[in-house]
């Protein structure tokens, strides 16, 4: 019996652990496109959407296989705790990118950011069969997905709200960035 709850304690640290990673991922990616149409002006839209996107995207495409055996070569279990130690430090990067407001430095730590998760992403899923039986190795997956689009909605939705709580002061945003990675 104490080791389904190990198990249970276990995977709910990893699928928050995720949660708010996602989140993060989303509420600064979002803040960052709306900052840097508030400094740019609004004609600057849909390049700042597109370079976002790539910037987003392209650590995604060219290192997950890289990442995809790093995780099979170091502890899943170590490289889960790097890469969100690593997220902390990225998220302080961003936000004094927001306070100096250097559009390179948010560019830099948008890709970061996604390298993050792009090394985070094999280990997570690899991670999961060590830390469930394999009956409840499928509702591990749909739970962890779930709360992945949940996560993204939320981000998505906050990065609407928290400027409006700051007043407009993005630097302000980015603290709560910082704070989500420690959580």
């Amino acid at each position: 019996m104490k080791e389904k709850t190990t198990e249970k304690r276990s995977f709910l640290w990893l699928n928050t652990t995720q949660f708010f990673g996602a989140l993060n991922d989303n509420l600064f990616k979002l803040l960052m496109i709306f900052y840097l149409i508030s400094v740019l002006g609004s004609e600057a839209a849909g390049e700042v959407s597109a370079a976002t996107g790539i910037a987003f995207v392209l650590p995604f495409l060219i290192f997950s296989p890289i990442a995809g055996m790093v995780a099979d070569r170091i502890t899943k279990s170590k490289l889960i705790v790097a890469a969100k130690a690593s997220e902390i430090l990225v998220m302080a990067v961003g936000t004094l990118s927001l306070v100096t407001s250097s559009v390179v430095g948010l560019y830099v730590t948008l890709f970061l950011m996604a390298l993050q998760s792009t090394f985070f992403s094999p280990a997570k899923y690899g991670i999961v069969p060590e830390l469930v039986s394999r009956e409840g190795l499928s509702r591990a997956n749909g739970q962890l997905e779930a709360f992945t689009y949940l996560a993204i909605i939320l981000g998505t939705t906050a990065a609407t709200t928290v400027p409006m709580i700051t007043g407009g002061d993005y630097r302000l945003a980015g603290f709560a960035t910082i704070v989500i990675a420690i959580a």
